[in-house]
């Protein structure tokens, strides 16, 4: 996704890989104007979503699966985490993996 996001997407052509990653359902539908950095209620394209700071990101799960996935087009780097249940730790996971790539950015912005 990263890749196609920046031009060099190898399975979808650019214009699918823009519709996908453009919003095409605004914040103002959502009662919940949540800007925190993983929220994917902010800006909806076609089962992604650009949160208020700029992430893309897809979340979702099932039974016995959760998942996040995001990355900065900023810094153009993406995480991906999944763990097999809903547990009330795997936020606390999330936010770890969130804190150490805006480090990471840093660090690539200093250089």
């Amino acid at each position: 996704m990263m890749n196609g996001f920046n031009g060099k997407g190898k399975i979808l052509n650019a214009k699918s890989y823009q519709t996908l990653l453009t919003p095409q359902l605004s914040r103002s539908k959502f009662e919940d104007n949540n800007e925190s950095a993983l929220n994917d209620d902010y800006d909806v394209g076609v089962f992604w979503a650009i949160s208020k700071p700029g992430l893309i990101l897809h979340k979702g799960g099932s039974i016995g699966v959760f998942s996040i996935l995001y990355f900065n087009p900023k810094s153009n780097i993406g995480i991906v985490t999944y763990c097999n249940l809903a547990h009330p730790d795997f936020g606390k996971i999330v936010n770890t993996i969130r804190e150490s790539e805006e480090k990471i950015s840093r660090m690539i912005v200093a250089d």
